[in-house]
């Protein structure tokens, strides 16, 4: 029998918010703002439905990929975090050739947490790591039509023109700096919308999971999990010490799916952000630690 552990007593402990029928963990902010509730209630009914086909054939192999695909997920949206705040710090430090470049990579950041969560995404062997800038962003806004196509539009837009700022700026150096690109409109309530939705995809598959694999247990693939583990990119090999440790708790006391805001335990929320601390005592420095819910309630 399976003990109890930190993430299970937090899902214990978590108040239930009611939206489209359902009652969830997370307390969504801006995706009650952006669609109506009974149009809501049929997507996401749709949408469990084709978790379904997912947790009823659950096996091994899907649990592991699927622990892969939440843990993920849950960095990318505490990257998010940290880039956005290292955006507004730059503002005040008129570090502004940093800007376009954090505007567009945390849309982007997120536009990936979100496909890792989708159902009919494939993993293809952990290819779905890699997917390029075009694919992230082109299965989230067709994700986001099946709820509300102008709302797919107002983030493509968004996402495309962060980009296009980006790339202006990186990429063709104009004289007159930042001058003509503007202020990113509604950068924060993209980002905050693009993360719940993330989030309420893993409760739903969570839910799911629950539905039909409550009392079985699921042993997790070593070949799979590396795969989030040891990074190659251009020849080079990364490897995380922090990673396998967290990874490592999530196999030994919750080897199972479970909500993207219930995965960032207290210990890994400090580690990942406490690792772009300043190590001097500076006044001056980021605090990366500042203002951790600022597009989700980490």
């Amino acid at each position: 029998m399976r003990l109890p552990n930190s993430i299970d007593i937090r899902k214990f402990c978590a108040g239930k918010t009611a939206f489209a029928g359902r009652d969830w963990s997370y307390d969504f902010k801006q995706i009650p703002v952006a669609l109506e509730e009974d149009i809501a209630k049929k997507k996401i009914d749709n949408l469990l439905s084709r978790y379904a086909k997912i947790t009823k054939s659950w096996n091994d192999h899907e649990n592991s990929i699927w622990i892969c695909r939440l843990y993920m997920a849950t960095k990318l949206i505490m990257m998010a975090t940290l880039q956005v705040n290292s955006l507004r710090f730059a503002g005040r430090v008129n570090l502004r050739v940093a800007s376009p470049h954090l505007q567009y990579y945390s849309l982007l950041s997120l536009a990936r947490a979100v496909c890792l969560t989708i159902p009919e995404i494939d993993w293809a062997d952990g290819e779905l790591l890699k997917m390029s800038h075009a694919r992230a962003i082109k299965q989230t806004v067709d994700y986001l039509a099946s709820f509300d196509k102008s709302l797919a539009k107002s983030v493509d837009d968004a996402i495309r023109s962060a980009k296009a700022k980006r790339e202006l700026i990186d990429y063709r150096a104009p004289t007159s700096g930042d001058a003509k690109i503007g202020a990113s409109q509604d950068l924060i309530l993209k980002c905050r919308l693009l993360a719940e939705f993330a989030q309420l995809n893993s409760e739903l598959l969570e839910s799911s999971f629950e539905k039909h694999n409550s009392n079985s247990e699921f042993d997790v693939e070593d070949e799979e999990i590396m795969k989030i583990l040891s990074v190659e990119i251009e020849g080079e090999v990364f490897l995380d010490d922090e990673d396998y440790y967290r990874v490592g708790y999530i196999l030994r006391k919750h080897p199972r799916p479970a909500s993207l805001q219930m995965l960032m335990t207290d210990g890994h929320v400090e580690d990942f952000f406490g690792a772009w601390c300043d190590n001097e005592d500076n006044e001056i420095s980021f605090d990366p630690d500042s203002d951790l819910g600022v597009i989700f309630d980490i």
